[in-house]
């Protein structure tokens, strides 16, 4: 192991434990480390072994190099090396950083740049000719806080904006379970009224109050209480062909439209409330048997009436 170092300025050998020769490997280590010292894993406080102190004063710089210096040279003796020479490159770096940004000095402004770092590592600007990297021990890195799941079991929930299942946009359905979450998207398990279980993403439900379609595919229907246009509809009879489905504009998650085919190959949509179901011949109209026949609130509607 090579114990000297050449003055690349008078080609003589020195000492590398001397502090002339120490000062030449530094030199050395500037070049190749492009100008200035990089310690990316460490802190200048750290390689002094003294709390960390953003104001420390030069008084405590010096005493904490003195102690982990005589700390060092001990180290030194104990593993037999010869002379307790002690002195670290890594400590005197930190000393020349702690002692050029003193808290009495104009440059102490860097110390407060290293403290108000967001990376995990800072770089100063020049201090009289050298730049210094160090770890940064006060970032704290961001940790995402997941977002509470917008549904909950049992909640009454619109499917839209499918793509592979178009068909279900607008459906019902009731939120049975929770799936396991893919790239931090929520998913779910939903249920709805006649068919099988569906997993779904979060964004592609939306929450609604309203309950179950009161009509199902194959019902017979008549059509009521339709303005506008569509008046010439009223009083005629079909069947429905679609599933009750919302609008997919979130604002209309209000109510439910079918499909009635009128007649073969004449097919339009309605809104629930434009509907009521037909029974032999008359439709019946809820609340009418109540309020016109008293009498006939326990009748049989599956059977005309006579």
């Amino acid at each position: 192991m090579y114990n000297t170092i050449k003055n690349p300025k008078t080609g003589r050998n020195v000492n590398i434990y001397s502090k002339f020769g120490k000062q030449i490997i530094r030199n050395y280590l500037k070049i190749i480390g492009g100008g200035g010292w990089d310690y990316s894993n460490t802190t200048p406080w750290e390689l002094l072994d003294t709390p960390l102190d953003i104001n420390i004063t030069r008084k405590q710089v010096v005493r904490a190099y003195n102690r982990a210096n005589s700390q060092a040279a001990m180290a030194g003796v104990e593993q037999g090396e010869g002379a307790a020479w002690g002195v670290r490159d890594d400590m005197l770096i930190a000393l020349h950083f702690l002692l050029n940004t003193g808290v009495d000095t104009p440059e102490y402004a860097h110390r407060a740049e290293y403290q108000s770092c967001l990376t995990p590592t800072w770089t100063s600007r020049y201090i009289k000719g050298e730049t210094y990297t160090f770890r940064n021990p006060w970032f704290v890195p961001w940790i995402p806080i997941p977002q509470p799941r917008m549904f909950r079991i049992g909640d009454s929930v619109i499917i839209r904006d499918l793509v592979n299942r178009e068909d279900l946009n607008g459906c019902r359905g009731t939120i049975e379970s929770f799936a396991e979450s893919i790239d931090d998207v929520y998913r779910y398990i939903v249920s709805r009224r006649g068919a099988q279980t569906i997993e779904i993403k979060e964004p592609n439900l939306i929450s609604t109050d309203l309950e179950e379609p009161r009509y199902n595919v194959g019902d017979d229907v008549e059509i009521q209480e339709f303005v506008g246009d569509g008046y010439r509809h009223n009083g005629r009879r079909g069947k429905i062909t679609s599933e009750g489905k919302c609008p997919l504009n979130p604002l209309d998650v209000t109510y439910y439209r079918y499909d009635v085919e009128l007649s073969p190959g004449e097919t339009y949509s309605f809104r629930e409330i434009h509907l009521r179901l037909a029974y032999r011949g008359r439709v019946h109209r809820p609340g009418s048997d109540s309020e016109l026949r008293p009498w006939r609130m326990a009748a049989d509607f599956s059977k005309p009436w006579s």
